[in-house]
């Protein structure tokens, strides 16, 4: 085997071309980091035939300001399989002597191996690596997708755009990071937009807490209608909380206000979650779930197979992994 740099277009492609790649594998996750000091090199693992077969992105900065060595980190670890044990110890072997030269003097990979996988975790130990953290991936396999009930009571309009300027709308904490990472991912981000349909969402609170009421004022001295009551009640009040939410937004000048908005990469076979900025504090409005519902069957005509994000999200569930794994060279 031989390892070698190649330049960015023909490494996207490759790695586009691997199943279960990640945009954080890609130059266009790399360009990001570039911007918060990082350098990046693209390698690629050739067999004699000049056969791909293996590649990582390597984001290099230095350890310290007066440092003279650098730390290499691979987001998502290696494109590389882990299970070839043989095949793997030559492409470690590789790497160090390529490092070296680099000046790099600690090395840290994700490796996208499930928790568990004692195989790998040994051979990883056996070559140095140990372990920092825990590492997990929360994912939603789109075809598997089931929506839930929505709630009648808040009528919200999804959209999807490939403008970012909604996180600078929505940007409260002024982190200006967030909002660049949609732009340096270039063609492949995409914003998915919760507005809330101010009017009829009040009038469909309103009718069901005509409703309530009518029913609480009816049952209220019935003590076989207690328990009844009481959730009426809790419900009612609940609604009188979402109600007044609304009002608010209004009262600010935000008639029909957009209140959520996520970042999501569409790269290879996987959407992924990148960032997501939520006005709706209390979760008054559901917009996580309405949004996923909308994304999960935008992703099933494209062909996407799965959701993910490196946070939990709504029907996603936890995919514990080997962990973050650092080396010093």
């Amino acid at each position: 085997m031989k390892l070698h740099e190649i330049d960015v277009k023909t490494f996207n492609d490759l790695v586009k071309a691997e199943p279960d790649s990640s945009i954080y594998q890609t130059s266009y996750y790399a360009d990001h980091m570039v911007s918060k000091g990082y350098r990046a090199v693209f390698l690629e693992v050739v067999d004699d035939k000049d056969i791909c077969q293996g590649l990582s992105a390597l984001l290099l900065k230095k350890e310290s300001f007066l440092s003279r060595s650098f730390t290499a980190y691979a987001p998502y670890g290696f494109l590389f399989n882990y299970y070839d044990e043989p095949s793997f110890r030559v492409f470690h072997e590789m790497l160090m002597g390529y490092l070296k030269q680099q000046k790099v003097g600690k090395l840290i990979i994700e490796p996208q191996v499930d928790e568990g996988n004692a195989m790998v975790l040994r051979m990883l130990n056996d070559l140095g690596y140990r372990k920092e953290s825990d590492l997990s991936i929360y994912e939603e396999y789109v075809a598997k997708h089931e929506n839930e009930v929505s709630d009648q009571n808040v009528i919200l309009k999804i959209r999807s755009e490939e403008d970012g300027k909604i996180f600078e709308k929505l940007n409260e904490n002024k982190n200006n990071d967030e909002v660049k990472i949609f732009n340096d991912l270039k063609a492949h981000a995409l914003a998915y937009i919760a507005q809330l349909d101010s009017v009829k969402s009040k009038r469909a609170i309103e009718e069901s807490l005509s409703q309530l009421e009518d029913f609480i004022s009816k049952h209220k001295d019935d003590y076989k209608f207690v328990e009844e009551v009481a959730d009426k009640e809790n419900e009612a009040a609940k609604l009188k909380k979402v109600y007044n939410s609304i009002v608010r937004y209004e009262k600010a000048g935000n008639e029909d206000p957009d209140v959520a908005a996520y970042c999501v990469s569409l790269f290879s076979d996987k959407c992924t979650i990148m960032f997501k900025m939520n006005s709706d504090k209390e979760d008054f409005f559901h917009c996580e779930k309405e949004i996923i519902d909308q994304i999960c069957a935008d992703c099933l005509n494209r062909g996407i197979i799965k959701v993910d994000s490196g946070e939990k999200f709504c029907y996603s569930y936890e995919r514990k992994l080997l962990g973050r794994f650092a080396l010093k060279i």
